[in-house]
């Protein structure tokens, strides 16, 4: 997760690049911060003296590459591009210890509904077997209560006897 470095940091990596270039006795064409269709942020460049051998326009070349990130250094720049670094790691951080809190949420709720869905369950249950319970007490008193009626008959029609 790499920002886009600011206009200013750009600036001062780009115009190393051109000192340094300057100093080394080359001739600077070009400096600029505009983004480049290559993905860069900016550009310099420079034409190299006639007459130079390869390993000298190596070097040279190196000590220019080296300007641009001496510059952000010098300016500061680079503490702010630790900084910001810190500060993404930081939120990278701080954003996993989310997702492991939420999932362990999500988990939690996760458990507690399983646990209320076999609680009702069970509820559920026990009140089918109290229906099935109550159904047959109810069966059975309506059944005791003809018996009464039954046996009270009998006792009034032997007792008018």
């Amino acid at each position: 997760m790499t920002n886009a470095p600011t206009l200013r940091r750009t600036a001062w990596h780009e115009a190393g690049h051109a000192v340094v270039a300057w100093d080394r006795g080359l001739t600077v064409v070009l400096v600029s911060v505009r983004p480049g269709d290559d993905g860069s942020f900016g550009r310099e460049r420079h034409i190299l003296p006639s007459g130079c051998d390869s390993e000298t326009e190596r070097q040279r070349e190196n000590v220019v590459a080296m300007g641009g990130w001496a510059a952000e250094n010098a300016s500061g720049e680079a503490a702010t591009r630790k900084a910001a670094a810190a500060f993404e790691r930081e939120q990278r951080r701080r954003d996993a210890e989310r997702r492991k809190e939420d999932a362990a949420r999500e988990r939690g709720r996760a458990k507690r509904d399983k646990m209320v869905a076999k609680a009702q369950a069970a509820l559920e249950k026990a009140r089918r077997a109290h229906e099935e319970r109550a159904e047959s007490l109810e069966a059975e008193r309506t059944a005791t209560e003809k018996r009464i009626q039954a046996e009270d008959a009998r006792w009034e029609s032997e007792k008018g006897s």
